[in-house]
């Protein structure tokens, strides 16, 4: 008898606590997203978000914030949106008795506006403290690994403008891994790849020693098949030049070690003309870049032939310094005797 009430008072016991764990399912995600929601509109002077829904995962140690929007309170424009931030416990963090969590963002959209970058830098903005404030509380656990699927990034004048006049970067996939380094594994690694306007893949791949100050970190990037006629309505805004055909594959490897960079580009073009002759053209400046553009299509009127340099560059007293001699004189050899490769040259150490 004694043995059955036992077994009675434990299956009461766990009936409990699943009424209470139900209960706690049902009524805490709307308390702690009011109180989040709170918080996360009066955070800074200059930017707001905005969490549509909240979703607690009892059982898979995880929750997860539906249609994140932020604001930029001055105009009222959003520029960011995410359709589903999901955070998890990582457990294989947890076998090596770390407390840290996975994120996967999914469907994001941030458009950076001159508008936003001008708020950016008001006296009030503090744009970094903002951004730490916004995290701890939206990830109040570390991290450890960041998933980004099926996103986009846009630069745009001013939020209503066209999206065909943006610099656009969608089709978004990005990876990072060892957000939270320890000193026996220094490195954060990073894989990003996408579209930029259109149909031109990139991808970037690099790591970061986020416990160094300043912070050290080297990108190897690759562009290719972009076309350059495409680009056409956003250069016209400020350059005199149009390209009237052309594609473009571009490789990069860039550094920043106790707070200089350095680094180089390679540009292979390829059956490019530049400057439609019905092109107006006013001012020095403007002439000079009628010149410049006269002696690339005098460059590249060779269509079977690809065009393509290196532009070695470095930091040198805060100034960017580019080793333009050089870089004409690779053109010449690549056009003539000495072909570049594509790819990157690995030749940008990173310790």
């Amino acid at each position: 008898m004694r043995s059955l009430l036992k077994v009675t008072k434990t299956k009461m016991v766990l009936l409990a606590l699943v009424v209470l764990l139900i209960i706690a399912r049902a009524i805490l995600p709307s308390i702690i997203l009011s109180r989040l929601n709170t918080y996360l509109a009066t955070f800074s002077p200059v930017y707001s978000i905005h969490v549509g829904d909240l979703d607690l995962g009892f059982l898979t140690f995880s929750y997860s914030f539906q249609n994140l929007e932020a604001h930029y309170k001055k105009d009222g424009h959003k520029f960011f949106d995410v359709k589903n931030i999901r955070v998890q416990l990582s457990l294989r963090e947890l076998l090596h008795a770390r407390i840290l969590t996975n994120v996967r963002v999914d469907e994001g959209k941030f458009v950076l506006t001159k508008a936003l970058l001008k708020g950016s830098k008001e006296p009030e903005a503090h744009p970094k403290e903002s951004a730490k404030k916004a995290s701890d509380k939206l990830f109040p656990v570390r991290i450890a690994v960041v998933e980004i699927h099926n996103s986009s990034f846009d630069f745009a004048d001013f939020i209503q403008q066209d999206p065909q006049l943006r610099w656009r970067v969608t089709d978004i996939e990005a990876k990072a891994f060892n957000i939270n380094p320890l000193p026996a594994n220094p490195y954060t690694s990073f894989d990003v790849r996408g579209k930029f306007l259109g149909d031109s893949t990139f991808k970037l791949a690099g790591k970061a020693k986020r416990l160094e100050t300043p912070l050290a970190w080297k990108v190897d990037a690759e562009m290719k098949n972009f076309d350059l006629v495409v680009a056409n309505p956003m250069l016209l805004a400020d350059l005199p030049l149009t390209f009237t055909r052309g594609k473009l594959d571009l490789y990069s490897e860039v550094k920043s070690q106790k707070g200089e960079l350095s680094g180089y580009v390679k540009p292979f073009f390829k059956d490019v003309a530049i400057l439609n002759k019905n092109e107006h053209y006013k001012g020095v400046k403007h002439f000079l870049y009628e010149i410049a553009g006269a002696f690339a299509n005098f460059l590249l009127k060779n269509k079977d032939k690809v065009t393509a340099t290196k532009i070695a560059f470095h930091e040198q007293g805060g100034h960017i310094k580019i080793d333009t001699g050089d870089a004409v004189k690779t053109a010449i050899q690549n056009g003539f005797s000495k072909p570049l490769t594509p790819g990157t040259d690995d030749s940008v150490p990173f310790l």
